[in-house]
Order: C-alpha cells, then structure tokens, then sequence
C-alpha cells in the first residue's frame, strides 16, 4: 500500500482486493488488521466467501485480535475445521487455535476440546475465554454478538445475583472447574509474539 493509504472498505469489492493484499510479499500486517477490525464491525458477512482461502493460506498475515477473528471466522465451512484440526496435530500453532476457536460452530468446539484432551494449551484456550469442560465440547465464555450495555446501580449484591447474567457461564460453574496444575499446562506454543489479546470474559452486567 503506497504511502500506507488506507484502503477503502465499501463493498464486498473491496474486500476480495483486502485479502488479496494479505498475500503480497511485505505487506503491511498491522494497516491490513485495521480495514480488518473495520469490517468487523460493519459488514463481517463481506469476508464469508473468502474465509477459507484466508484459513487454508492467510492465517499468518492475517493479524487481527480474537475479538475480531470470532467475528469475521463465525460459522466457517467443516472443511477449514478439519484443515485446523489436523495442523494443530502436526504442530501446534496458536494462530491454527485461535481460528478453530472463533468458527464457534458445533464441529469446531468439539476440535477445541479434542485439542485440549490431547494435553495441549488448555490455558491459551482459557485466555480466550474459552472452557473446556470434563466431557462434551468446548464452550465460549463470551457472545460474539457486538452488543450495547447499559448500567444501572444496584442497591444489594443479591439483587445482582439474581439478574440473568446476560453472556458468559454461571459464577457457580466457573467456581466449580478445576484449577490445574503447572505440570498439566504443557507449553508447545510457538515462539512468535501473539497480537494483543483484548480479553472477552463477560463482566456482571444488568441491561
């Protein structure tokens, strides 16, 4: 991108040229991630036909948060499910999880916890806001929806105990999870920097 010009995000157009960017030798990561985010935020079904060439080949350039992935990733083919899983068998790469962890689906939460059962990174998975419970799939701490809260005082903390706690788990559920060990955390991570995780475990919130 000459003289770092941003590039116009305005139709599914200008989409296909932002991916195709993605693949040029010296690209700028960081300006790409930020048309990205953009999108992300506006119009994440403009990147859906495109999700698995971004998965089968991008993933590297492709530097956008989690946040953003579980936005722009949502609901990506079973077929970028199995190429994730089966990367994340030959060798572990944190970019390979996070994706198969932002497609959210069915398929994908059960890779997750397949992943994790292997005796691989239940804590990056954790860091995400992402649990894997003792049986069934991997479950997400979080709603990818971008939602709207508003606030308002609460005299008792049992008044906000009792208000339907609008993402995430049960504090009682949380509670009851085991605290593993150092020894069971295996660290296999590559050694590359990982973009800034912006966290997503949902706060008590009253809306």
């Amino acid at each position: 991108m000459p003289g770092r010009q941003p590039l116009p995000v305005a139709s599914p157009e200008d989409v296909a040229v932002l991916v195709a960017a993605l693949a040029r030798p010296g690209a700028d990561t960081r300006v790409l991630a930020d048309h990205f985010s953009l999108l992300a935020g506006t119009h994440p079904e403009w990147l859906r036909p495109h999700q698995e060439h971004v998965i089968a080949a991008l993933l590297e350039p492709f530097d956008v948060g989690f946040d953003d992935l579980c936005v722009l990733l949502a609901g990506a083919p079973d077929r970028c499910v199995e190429l994730l899983a089966r990367r994340l068998r030959d060798r572990w790469h944190f970019r390979d999880a996070w994706a198969l962890a932002a497609i959210g689906t069915d398929a994908a939460l059960a890779a997750v916890a397949a992943d994790v059962r292997a005796g691989t990174a239940r804590e990056e998975y954790e860091t995400l806001g992402v649990e894997v419970p003792a049986h069934g799939p991997a479950r997400h701490r979080f709603t990818a929806r971008r939602r709207a809260a508003r606030l308002r005082p609460v005299a008792r903390h049992e008044d906000l105990a009792a208000e339907r706690h609008p993402v995430g788990l049960r504090v009682e559920d949380v509670a009851a999870l085991p605290v593993p060990r150092p020894a069971d955390v295996p660290r296999r991570h590559a050694a590359r920097a990982r973009p800034r995780v912006r966290r997503r475990l949902a706060h008590p919130v009253v809306v």
